[in-house]
């Protein structure tokens, strides 16, 4: 093999060599890789159609890898590769021989033999067979009474194991009691006495049986239902034998004791001694069972005794019930909502003083005994608001707010109880009054108060309603009476007293009235009226007291005259305002200013005040200046020189002569000086004859449309009235005047 190996690797070299020498000829370009096929290999010429081949030789193998291992069932490959291009071919290996394999840590047995399982394909096959080799054996479950025993034998190669029985032992006698001394006995739960094993002593764990019937039944009568209602009961225990144990049945006393009660309630007295269910509260009786319990008091009283009960129901019979476990009683009832006044609508419409006041009715009668002492309650609110007890009586004689209602006191088997409050109103009867017409009259402002200004003075007459059943307890003048003033305009009246009646001048409004009673209603007259107009300060004609008249306030104000008596009690000034009148004025000694004489002005009658020298702040709407007549609008002044002994008053020509017998009017005009009330004359006649001497009582202008309580005109005409007659008496005729003249004296 060897040798032949070389051969062939001489050949390929040889051939090599052959196959360069042509290429080299010819100038061949070969790849560098390697073409083959099945036998050989070799490199390509690059030139285009050229077929020539370099290097061209068989493979060379190497030994072979085995890329698939042979198995018992199938060949292995051996993958060969030229160790010069890299080709590869394969050869089939041959498949492997078969030898079984057991597991020798594992037996497998049967009843007589053990052996190793194999663990090849050949399941079948068993390795190390052989006999078991038995054991003495163990006991390993003892024999016990009717339960047999059991003994384990042991291989010894392979620890397999059987067992053989022990014959068990015979049972014994059994004993059965109540696991302590008492009774069975239980307090009635309505549900089945539930027996347990517990209840009873006896040997060995054998199935337990228990049957029942009433004490006073046969033994036919044992039934499993476990009984529920109150009652004495005999149970029969049956105890099943065991291996150990032989059966074994007994019976006992059972007893399902009543379930005891407690009763508590109240029951509003109804006049009624019994006391039904639904009126008590009954503790202890189970949910749906039903249990009725009917309580018989000694009375029907409040605090009543118990005399009797009586417990019904389909259940009653598991239940007791003991008079010392009853706590009920019969309470004080109230009286229902039914007690109210029925006539309350009575009193709806106001009642008069004096009327009948209906008594209060009620509708509710009365069930059974005991109430308290049943009364009308009548009640006045005061002035403060709060209500104080009264009677009918002197509700009916008084106006006001008023309540009643009907109570009863608190008696044996009912509250205190009122109706509702029913509230009226008694009104003071109506009244009239009526003044008299003409008592006061319209008067002139004069220091005095209204005369007659009173109540008695004024009243004409009081009148009142006829009302059929109305008692009259007073008179319908009752009330204080007043007599009551304002002026007119005013909101506000003032009440007359006696140091409080209308003196200033006004339009005034008054009425009487008589006080509210507790009878009568407040009662006011229509209302009069009267007039006190102001003190009226006639522009007189007349002379100023001093012509020599002085202001003290730079010639502004000059006091004109004073009068005492034009109202009583009362001294008036007349002032001249001159800032108005505009007289010259002159200033003397010390400030004072006087008039300039021969001064003379119409001025307006506003150009004139008063001023009241003994009253102090006095009301001056109280007073007013005005001109004689009303169709004189202005007042001439004429400021004359002061006369004296040698400056005289001296007339004009007397014009016309008026004759009486005590008196004489000479009308003529003043050239000189004043003339006023007062003064004494001389009397001339028209040949400058005296024909006498007289006093002036009185001067009024003659033809001169002005007036003024200061100076009469110097050049107007005047009328003197005198107090002679100038009469003749020898011949009673007047003596001739008429052309004369007069002067002051």
């Amino acid at each position: 093999m060897k040798r032949k190996s070389i051969a062939i690797l001489l050949s390929v070299v040889l051939m090599l060599v052959i196959m360069l020498t042509a290429c080299n000829c010819k100038k061949h370009k070969f790849s560098s890789e390697w073409k083959y096929d099945d036998t050989s290999h070799w490199h390509e010429c690059l030139k285009k159609k050229h077929s020539d081949v370099a290097d061209k030789a068989e493979h060379t193998f190497n030994e072979g890898v085995v890329t698939t291992a042979p198995t018992e069932t199938s060949e292995g490959v051996l993958t060969l590769t030229c160790t010069v291009c890299g080709y590869q071919k394969t050869k089939s290996i041959e498949k492997v021989k078969h030898v079984h394999t057991f597991n020798d840590k594992v037996w497998q047995t049967d009843e007589n033999n053990h052996w190793h399982p194999a663990t090849c394909a050949h399941t079948d096959e068993k390795g190390s067979l052989g006999k078991h080799v038995w054991d003495e054996g163990k006991t390993s479950i003892p024999a016990d009474y009717g339960k047999a025993g059991e003994k384990t034998f042991t291989c010894t190669e392979c620890k397999a194991t059987k067992t053989e029985p022990i014959a068990a032992l015979d049972s014994k006698e059994n004993t059965l009691s109540l696991a302590n001394e008492n009774i069975l006995s239980k307090t009635y739960d309505g549900t089945p006495f539930a027996l347990t094993v517990a209840e009873f002593v006896y040997n060995g764990d054998g199935k337990v049986a228990f049957s029942y019937k009433l004490k006073v039944e046969g033994d036919d009568k044992y039934t499993e239902q476990a009984p529920t209602n109150a009652g004495e009961y005999i149970v029969k225990v049956s105890i099943q034998g065991t291996s150990e144990w032989k059966g074994i049945e007994g019976t006992f006393d059972l007893i399902i004791v009543k379930k005891a009660l407690s009763i508590t309630g109240t029951k509003i007295y109804d006049a009624n001694e019994i006391i039904t269910n639904d009126k008590i509260k009954i503790t202890g009786v189970l949910e749906g069972d039903e249990v009725t319990i009917t309580i018989t008091m000694k009375s029907a009283n409040v605090g009543a005794e118990i005399e009797s009960f009586k417990m019904t129901g389909s259940e009653a019979d598991n239940y007791s019930l003991a008079e010392e476990d009853i706590f009920v009683d019969i309470v004080k009832a109230t009286i229902g909502d039914n007690f109210t006044i029925s006539n309350a609508n009575e009193y709806n419409t106001p009642f008069k003083v004096g009327a009948e006041i209906p008594e209060p009715q009620t509708n509710y009668e009365e069930v059974g005994t005991g109430y308290g002492a049943k009364s009308v309650i009548w009640e006045k609110k005061d002035s403060s608001g709060k209500w104080e007890p009264t009677t009918k009586e002197l509700i009916m004689k008084s106006k006001g707010e008023y309540r009643v209602s009907i109570k009863y006191a608190e008696g044996v088997n009912y509250e205190a109880a009122s109706t509702g409050i029913v509230n009226f109103i008694v009104e003071a009867k109506g009244r009239g009054i009526t003044a008299n017409s003409n008592v006061i009259q319209n008067k002139t402002y004069d220091y005095k108060p209204v005369d007659k200004m009173t109540y008695a003075d004024l009243v004409n007459k009081v009148t009142s309603p006829n009302l059929i059943g109305v008692t009259n307890y007073t008179e319908s003048t009752s009330g204080d009476k007043y007599v009551e003033y304002r002026k007119k305009g005013e909101r506000n009246w003032t009440r007359v007293t006696s140091a409080n009646v209308p003196v200033n001048s006004g339009e005034y409004e008054y009425r009487i009235g008589i006080t509210e009673t507790n009878e009568w209603v407040a009662v006011v007259s229509d209302v009069k009226t009267f007039k006190i107009t102001p003190y009226e300060f006639v522009l007189e004609l007349g002379y100023g007291q001093n012509q020599n008249n002085q202001s003290y306030d730079r010639g502004k104000t000059f006091h004109l005259r004073t009068y005492s008596e034009l109202i009583p009690g009362q001294t008036l000034e007349l002032w001249l305002d001159n800032e108005k009148a505009g007289f010259e004025t002159k200033e003397g000694n010390n400030g004072v200013y006087y008039f300039v004489p021969d001064n003379k002005k119409k001025v307006s009658p506003d150009c004139f005040f008063l001023k009241i020298k003994n009253i102090f702040s006095p009301n001056m709407e109280n007073y007013k200046i005005v001109t004689k007549y009303s169709y004189v609008t202005t007042v001439e002044i004429t400021v004359v020189e002061r006369l004296n002994s040698v400056i005289k008053g001296k007339s004009g020509t007397i014009t016309n002569v008026g004759y009486t017998t005590t008196e004489t009017v000479l009308t003529a005009t003043v050239e000189k000086g004043y003339f006023k009330m007062g003064q004494t004359i001389e009397i001339y006649n028209a040949s400058g004859v005296k024909v006498g001497e007289a006093v002036i009582t009185k001067v009024n202008i003659g033809t001169a449309a002005s007036q003024s309580g200061f100076a009469i005109p110097s050049d107007g005409t005047v009328s003197i009235w005198v107090d002679k007659g100038f009469m003749d008496p020898a011949t009673n005729k007047p003596i001739p005047i008429k052309g004369g003249y007069f002067v002051m004296k």
